[in-house]
């Protein structure tokens, strides 16, 4: 009786079946990085149009206050 080492028996998977193995996973890895790819492109989408949108609201409220500035400077001449 032949014993096998553990890399001998690691080994008795055929060429192709290891193959095909080694593609699942890489398929598998593949598509995990494509969801947290996609996951953090969402969100920095999201906090884009955060951004743009705080933005706005700041030139908004500048343009407020410009404006009851020069009122209240008419008004005191």
């Amino acid at each position: 009786m032949t014993t096998l080492l553990p890399s001998e028996q690691r080994s008795s998977f055929t060429t192709t079946e290891r193959e095909r193995l080694d593609s699942k996973v890489s398929q598998s890895d593949r598509a995990d990085r494509e969801i947290k790819y996609l996951h953090l492109k969402t969100e920095v989408d999201l906090l884009w149009e955060k951004l743009k949108t705080l933005k706005q609201q700041k030139q908004s409220l500048e343009a407020q206050l410009a404006a009851k500035s020069h009122e209240s400077s008419d008004t005191e001449s």
